[in-house]
């Protein structure tokens, strides 16, 4: 009786989520930083979706620092929304997407250098600069999981981002990602 009860709370599966198999992933260039960032073993989630509905938003957000004396902390946070994605569509991003209105096609990067001095902290925002210059999102591939429902989307991103505050300030994003919802 007592192994048939071990047996049965050793075969209990727990709620913990199962870190080995993330197969997600961001690699690619926002700027002139370099990110081969995947999500196996991870907890905290460096690219994950947000939400699928009404539209499809995904975000890419790490914090590294590159000083070998440790004064300063870089934060890269890239927001992106896109209609529905369907495999092998290409979206046009011409404008910004807000944290209150995640309703309509957008992109927005925040860039941040924090230092041990709060004087001397940095950010700047980029954004799309409308139909001149789009943000081209490539959707290659959509996975929809048969219980959940929800999407897993492999895909592309290739463009430029303007500086809000001064649009002669630019950077050029060139990335894969492999983004899904984390429940």
């Amino acid at each position: 009786m007592l192994i048939v009860c071990l047996l049965v709370n050793c075969s209990k599966k727990h709620d913990t989520p199962n870190l080995l198999s993330d197969d997600t992933f961001f690699n690619g260039f926002i700027g002139h930083d370099f990110f081969d960032i995947k999500n196996e073993f991870r907890e905290d989630k460096a690219i994950r979706t947000v939400q699928e509905s009404p539209t499809y938003n995904f975000i890419f957000s790490y914090t590294f620092d590159n000083r070998p004396n440790q004064t300063e902390v870089y934060t890269t946070i890239l927001n992106v929304n896109i209609p529905d994605p369907k495999e092998g569509e290409r979206y046009l991003i011409t404008t910004e997407v807000s944290a209150k209105d995640l309703s309509h096609a957008g992109i927005i990067c925040d860039l941040r250098k924090n230092t041990f001095n709060p004087d001397e902290t940095q950010s700047k925002t980029y954004t799309a600069a409308g139909l001149r210059k789009p943000v081209q999102v490539l959707v290659n591939k959509v996975d929809v999981n048969t219980y959940s429902n929800s999407k897993t989307i492999t895909g592309q991103i290739r463009g430029f981002l303007y500086n809000k505050l001064n649009p002669q300030d630019s950077i050029e994003i060139s990335a894969q990602f492999k983004t899904k919802l984390y429940k």
